[in-house]
């Protein structure tokens, strides 16, 4: 027979709950540290800037996940292929450009000749 000392209570229940989110919080930030990250940059600390940083985290792990690829989007699709993969695919590329907008490199052209 059990002793109903042996028992939790609801107290030390939610304390346990609490350490064991926090816990699992702790290990996704550090699974995301490597895997999201790398691809999208670090996080903006808050607003309208994090929340979308959050969907586009969401939906590269969804895409990750779905397609077995352990870091980035995964190789670019061909061309003339329909499936879900190069939805996917497509669909990521253009929400990461989102968060990380491609550079464009500083082209100078000097003229010889011409003073200003």
């Amino acid at each position: 027979m059990t002793d109903p000392q042996d028992f939790l209570t609801v107290e030390e229940a939610g304390s346990v709950l609490r350490f064991s989110r926090g816990k699992a919080y702790e290990l996704a930030r550090e699974y995301l540290a490597t895997g999201i990250t790398d691809t999208l940059g670090r996080r903006p600390s808050s607003g309208e800037a994090a929340r979308t940083w959050d969907r586009i985290a969401g939906l590269l792990a969804q895409h990750q996940t779905a397609f077995g690829i352990a870091h980035g989007t995964g190789p670019q699709p061909r061309w003339d292929l329909d499936n879900a993969y190069s939805h996917s695919h497509d669909r990521l590329t253009e929400a990461i450009a989102i968060v990380r907008p491609a550079r464009m490199p500083q082209i100078e052209i000097e003229l010889p000749g011409i003073e200003l």
